[in-house]
């Protein structure tokens, strides 16, 4: 009606920024004023009721029969013949419950569904209405739920990340999931459009779990809803007074959140720590173990059929915990042989641990045995000083022939610390979060099969692109 055309822009804010005073009883806002409109079906002849002032169109509950009220009980828009109970509602019309701490009234039910490949995938949808809030959907597919609302403002179209088309909402990132062409199957209530069985649309999903935005196309028209994951539908069933318990879900849905968020990243730091404490404790009891003197060498010398006995300086054997101590035999004994009766002794406490050991070459059985070099072990030595002492008997020559003197050195080694523990403790800690980044690999990967980016088509590609 102007004379030059106008262009206006807002944004949607919550009443209570307002202010306002003297307004009616909030109680009764958006419902009719006396008595709520009351008629007989056109259908089947039952009391149909409608009691929202934003209803246009009321579905009867036993037959389904669509009647315009938009202007008083009008015309009946569609006919049909809805038996409710084979609907299947879980959530009762008329039920009241507070979710989110705002008390809604169950107006509505919708029954859609999507047809992929010759199988039919239907869901339910449950129009609720709040006095201040306005209207809000419980939508319902096996066993999922998520609680909807209008779009607050426009979503934003950004660059496609592995294919997938994103949206940015509320300053969150969304990924197309999937697009669906869904029809209204059944309805019963009240409903503030003119719906009816057969209506089609397209949708669009995106997903930031557990958030789900879709988009819904009818002629000319596009509206955005938010959804969010419902994790404890019983919660739900509280709420509404609903008896028994909701359904199981069955698989994974678009938007469900997954168990293993955040754990996988844990896992992974928690085992780094744990590895690095591992390494120093390693290394830790490497250099406890070693003895104190690297070059721990004691000679000894003896002559063939005579005895010799050599004692070393005192040096440290380290360590927390008694281990074994290892004496690495060298001797020239390719001829002859040699008897070492060798002993650690506690230089403090006097404790001695003993080994017997022959090194050489001797005859047995009419062939030569043994050889020059051997090495041997003294087990369980406690943490200290010690004095190392070797007892040398030499082998005598058979028929008085000439043997030259037997020589040698044993080298006294604290024996290396096993690795084999802390590599078996490496693989335990390394196999949590493993694990962890594989469950939560999978259960992506069993979420994005229901896509249209599935890597390999399934029958249920469509099935989930059910929020409105």
């Amino acid at each position: 009606s102007e004379g030059k055309p106008l262009v206006y822009t807002g944004e949607k804010l919550p009443s209570g920024v307002f202010s306002f005073s003297g307004l009616r009883d909030k109680d009764r806002i958006g419902f009719t004023t006396g008595r709520a409109l009351a008629f007989k079906c056109g259908g089947c002849g039952a009391p149909v009721e409608s009691h929202l002032t934003s209803t246009e169109v009321v579905a009867c509950a036993s037959c389904g029969t669509v009647t315009d009220v938009s202007k008083g009980v009008g015309e009946i828009v569609q006919k049909n013949e809805l038996n409710l109970k084979a609907a299947a509602p879980s959530i009762p019309l008329g039920s009241t419950g507070s979710w989110k701490g705002i008390k809604y009234e169950v107006v509505g039910f919708l029954r859609r569904s999507i047809t992929s490949d010759g199988v039919r995938y239907p869901w339910q949808e449950y129009l609720l209405h709040n006095t201040e809030q306005g209207y809000a959907w419980i939508v319902e597919y096996q066993g999922h739920f998520n609680f909807v609302k209008d779009a607050a403002e426009l979503p934003k179209k950004t660059k496609a990340v592995a294919g997938k088309q994103n949206v940015t909402y509320i300053g969150r990132a969304f990924r197309h999931f999937s697009s669906g062409t869904p029809t209204v199957d059944a309805l019963a209530g009240e409903f503030y459009w003119r719906v009816r069985t057969g209506d089609k649309a397209q949708t669009d999903d995106y997903v930031a779990p557990p958030l789900m935005l879709s988009s819904e196309k009818t002629g000319k028209e596009i509206t955005w809803s938010l959804g969010e994951y419902i994790s404890r539908p019983a919660e739900l069933w509280k709420a509404f007074g609903v008896k028994g318990s909701p359904p199981a879900p069955v698989g994974i849905y678009p938007n469900q959140p997954s168990p293993h968020t955040g754990s996988t990243g844990r896992y992974w730091k928690l085992m780094f720590i744990l590895f690095g404490v591992a390494v120093l404790a390693q290394f830790s009891f490497m250099g406890m173990n070693a003895i104190a003197d690297p070059a721990v060498k004691v000679p000894f010398s003896v002559e063939p059929g005579k005895a010799a006995r050599t004692v070393s300086p005192v040096f440290k054997v380290g360590g927390v915990l008694p281990g074994p101590v290892t004496l690495r035999i060298d001797t020239n004994a390719d001829k002859s042989w040699v008897v070492l009766n060798m002993q650690l002794t506690d230089a403090d406490s006097g404790k001695a641990y003993g080994v017997k050991h022959q090194v050489g070459v001797w005859t047995s059985g009419g062939r030569p045995v043994g050889g020059p070099d051997a090495i041997t072990e003294i087990h369980g030595v406690d943490p200290g000083r010690y004095t190392f002492s070797i007892d040398a008997t030499g082998g005598a020559a058979a028929g008085n022939a000439w043997l030259p003197a037997i020589t040698g050195t044993v080298d006294v080694v604290k024996a290396d610390t096993d690795w084999g523990n802390f590599w078996t403790l490496a693989i335990f800690l390394l196999a949590w979060p493993i694990a962890a980044t594989w469950r939560s690999i999978s259960f992506e990967t069993r979420r994005w099969a229901e896509s249209d980016y599935a890597p390999v088509a399934t029958s249920s590609s469509d099935s989930d692109s059910d929020d409105d």
